[in-house]
């Protein structure tokens, strides 16, 4: 389920071919059972729809729209992903 968790929405039908229904199913059901990692999944995502955009100045605006949003989060790992990135921005 982690490589579920970590890969782009955009790469999992490619990536995961004739069992990417199945694996949708295993991410829902880990969802109900973890709620907050469902917010975790979609940063993430969030993140990679970010690092796919181009010219730079739209990354710099999504970003910093990003990092307003999970900086804000009640799950921790995700508040403390955002605070870090904009520390280090």
């Amino acid at each position: 389920i982690i490589r579920l968790l970590k890969t782009s929405e955009f790469n999992q039908v490619s990536y995961w071919g004739s069992r990417y229904n199945e694996n949708r199913q295993r991410l829902k059901d880990a969802f109900e059972v973890a709620p907050g990692l469902l917010e975790a999944y979609e940063a993430l995502q969030f993140f990679h729809d970010i690092l796919a955009f181009w010219p730079y100045s739209v990354q710099y605006e999504d970003l910093t729209e990003w990092i307003q949003q999970y900086a804000a989060s009640e799950v921790d790992e995700v508040h403390s992903a955002a605070c870090t990135i904009r520390h280090w921005r």
